[in-house]
């Protein structure tokens, strides 16, 4: 749990155009619940899947 919360407490202090910005972290009795920034166009596995073929130069792209 410690480490969760470290982690969340430096994502909150982030602000990265490559790194998901976290805005609050609620939590009751049974759950944690985080305020993420709203990320569009689908993730990166379902693109990968579609295209069929994943080269080098494909990652390379992504990574840059």
């Amino acid at each position: 749990m410690d480490l969760m919360y470290d982690e969340l407490s430096i994502l909150q202090k982030t602000d990265h155009p490559h790194v998901t910005r976290v805005f609050d972290v609620i939590e009751d009795k049974k759950n944690f619940y985080v305020v993420m920034e709203l990320i569009t166009g689908g993730d990166l596995m379902a693109k990968v899947v579609k295209m069929h073929h994943f080269s080098e130069d494909h990652a390379v792209r992504i990574v840059h």
